[in-house]
């Protein structure tokens, strides 16, 4: 992964996952690098492009007219996966508030609250549950209309579930010793129910991403009004971009004008733009002064990219050597070995990546040294 994927994903994160702060969720950095240790982050950011993609340009869009578009259930499906990122957060966040006030109960510090202090804390715990069961509700309420208005009612109740699941998942490492016994058996045959569906889930949801791969997806878009877009389209910010893969594998940018983009510049032929060249100006030298400038730019970039990859590679080196510590009174060492090898593997690549960069770098000063000689 390169740093600038991380740093992209983290904004992401932060904008449609990620929920609140507390003592047992962890801060944003601790729940963003749990999110990225179990998820695709290029994957992700692709989708974020394809869920923030307004509902607007697809109205009037109904239930059966969805369901029967390939490319408006490929829009919904991610739209939903999104927002089921959130919804587990969110459900998380709502198992997780009782057990903060069973976990203050056990400190010191509540031992010395009078009564009227316990009294408020708990009122607050109940009102903090109620605002956490809410948001969850809203949440909700947002992935039943996606599911609805782009025909992927039947793919809901699978996604739900496994998210219900990741967060239980982490609810159970911490409830154990704050729940009664009673409690504590409900949450664990909550939990293998919840596996058994997801297991199901999985199975439907893989036999459909193996039909669906046989879809060619840029074809599909361009029957919606997408069309391959370039550069200058997509830096304008006039267009909802998608990056699909096409029957052969090659990445392909397809975009959409938005409702709002501003207008095509209607400025009479014969109208001088206020940045012309004089006359006079010598083409030669104004090409000269063109390439220098793009070059110069170019080797910015490259300098920027170069620190960028060596603060993700040295980030990845202290994890390592973290990991290397906590093996040495672990119990189960081949768990962490599993960790650290796949770390060494990006470590590498980003060592690649920081090479190829610098060479590039490299070959881009000579060609500019050329030019100014």
């Amino acid at each position: 992964m390169k740093y600038t994927d991380y740093t992209k994903g983290k904004e992401l994160f932060i904008a449609n996952v990620f929920i609140k702060e507390s003592e047992l969720l962890g801060s944003i950095n601790e729940q963003y690098n749990a999110f990225v240790w179990d998820n695709n982050i290029e994957e992700f950011i692709t989708e974020c492009e394809i869920s923030n993609i307004a509902d607007e340009m697809f109205l009037p869009l109904n239930e059966a007219e969805g369901g029967s578009n390939f490319f408006m259930r490929m829009i919904g499906k991610t739209k939903l996966k999104n927002n089921v990122k959130k919804y587990a957060n969110a459900y998380l966040a709502w198992k997780m508030a009782p057990i903060e006030l069973m976990k203050l109960k056990k400190t010191p510090r509540w031992e010395k609250m009078d009564q009227d202090q316990r009294n408020h804390a708990t009122e607050a715990q109940k009102i903090k549950v109620t605002a956490d069961g809410d948001a969850v509700s809203a949440i909700e309420d947002r992935m039943e209309e996606i599911a609805k208005r782009y025909g992927v009612d039947n793919v809901l109740g699978m996604y739900k579930t496994k998210a219900k699941l990741a967060a239980l998942t982490k609810v159970r490492t911490v409830a154990k010793g704050m729940y009664s016994d009673s409690e504590y058996s409900d949450l664990e045959n909550t939990y293998k129910n919840l596996q058994n569906q997801a297991k199901k889930a999985d199975e439907t949801l893989a036999a459909q991403q193996k039909e669906e791969s046989k879809v060619d997806k840029v074809a599909a878009a361009k029957e919606n009004g997408f069309v391959p877009v370039s550069k200058e389209q997509i830096d304008s910010g006039d267009y909802d971009v998608i990056s699909l893969q096409d029957k052969q594998g090659k990445t392909v940018i397809v975009g959409k004008k938005k409702a709002n983009a501003k207008p095509a510049d209607t400025k009479p032929a014969d109208a001088k733009p206020a940045d012309a060249k004089p006359a006079d100006a010598n083409p030669a030298e104004t090409k000269k002064a063109d390439k220098i400038a793009e070059l110069e730019s170019t080797i910015k970039d490259f300098s920027k990219n170069i620190e960028d990859e060596m603060k993700y590679k040295q980030g990845i080196d202290s994890k390592i050597a973290e990991l290397e510590k906590e093996k040495e009174t672990a119990t189960d060492k081949n768990s962490i070995d599993t960790k650290i090898n796949k770390l060494k593997l990006e470590s590498s690549k980003s060592l690649d990546d920081m090479k190829d960069m610098q060479k590039k770098m490299k070959e881009t000063k000579t060609e500019l040294d050329k030019i100014n000689k």
